[in-house]
């Protein structure tokens, strides 16, 4: 069964939903709550089935690469990724999207952005300050605001990390590139 487009994500989606009933599903929770000692929670159960549907989603484009809405569920899995704080699990996924031609410009940034967040995360400092250059070089010089979410967040894993050389290129990079641009002068 495919839907319009000849996809199988929304099959695939609806055979997650119908594979137990959600009582099934709060009763494997609940079991590992018994073996954990960590009560169940509504956030544990939205990130019990969150990973659940990432895995299943990752395995459909797997599975189908050509598939009619592969570029909705690409930005779906690096959204979800970004939001769940998954980026250093979805660099391989990052990098491919953001080589991937046939997807879209706004999925693309996504992709570079998770891969550049993901290897800060992961330890990977030096690559990342270079995919955060390359990721640069992207921009219009009116368009700051999305670089500046990126280069925080990037100069926060490098100071966490005391990887003040790599905090100094980023803003470097981002003060040369943007310097009429009040907010970078602030963060910078």
């Amino acid at each position: 069964m495919m839907n319009r487009n000849g996809s199988l994500l929304v099959p695939c989606l609806m055979l997650l939903a119908s594979a137990g009933s959600p009582f099934l599903a709060l009763d494997r929770l609940r079991a590992a709550d018994d073996e954990t000692e960590q009560p169940v929670t509504f956030n544990s159960i939205v990130e019990t089935q969150t990973r659940e549907t990432f895995r299943l989603v990752s395995e459909y484009l797997e599975s189908y690469p050509q598939a009619g809405d592969k570029e909705y569920a690409t930005r779906w899995l690096l959204k979800t990724a970004r939001e769940q704080g998954w980026e250093g699990d979805s660099i391989e996924l990052a990098q491919q999207a953001a080589e991937d031609a046939k997807l879209g410009p706004e999925t693309r940034t996504l992709a570079m952005e998770v891969g550049c967040i993901g290897l800060a995360r992961t330890g990977k400092l030096p690559e990342a300050v270079e995919s955060f250059q390359e990721y640069a070089k992207t921009f219009r010089l009116r368009s700051a605001e999305r670089i500046l979410t990126l280069a925080e967040a990037l100069g926060n894993q490098c100071q966490l990390a005391r990887e003040y050389e790599g905090m100094r290129v980023i803003y470097e990079d981002l003060s040369s590139k943007f310097f009429l641009n009040q907010q970078v002068r602030e963060l910078c």
